[in-house]
């Protein structure tokens, strides 16, 4: 498989809750592409000890230090790697069904449960989802 996602076609990923830049696949993208993501449902991993869906778990303790803090802990997010190797965490995906996002910058993209950067040692299992390049 090359590093760019043909158009019109479905792909699994698989996101490790312990990866700080996961995703069993890591495509090329470029800004102004667009993408649709769909979650499956009944998927579970674990913060620590907590276990809950990538819609991530209501605690509220140090939600500012999150990687992206306007979302919950363990919320399944992703962003863009630039070229430079600089992550930019964008956006949340959580238990999406045909979520649609458009990709502000060029790089590789990723995904992540959402944690504070240096926890990410205590974090169990992985979920799923399947993307397909609309544009």
């Amino acid at each position: 498989m090359t590093d760019r996602l043909d158009i019109g076609v479905a792909y699994d990923i698989e996101v490790p809750a312990n990866e700080y830049l996961s995703g069993s696949i890591r495509p090329t993208v470029l800004a102004g592409e667009t993408y649709c993501i769909t979650v499956p449902p009944e998927q579970r991993w674990k913060d620590w000890f907590i276990s809950c869906g990538p819609e991530g778990h209501g605690l509220r303790f140090g939600r500012k230090k999150l990687r992206l803090p306007g979302q919950r802990y363990f919320c399944l997010c992703g962003g863009v790697e630039t070229a430079s190797g600089t992550p930019q965490d964008l956006f949340g995906i959580g238990q999406a069904e045909g979520l649609i996002i458009q990709i502000p910058i060029a790089g590789r993209l990723y995904f992540f449960a959402n944690d504070w950067p240096d926890k990410y040692g205590n974090n169990h299992g992985s979920v799923r989802l399947s993307i397909i390049r609309l544009s």
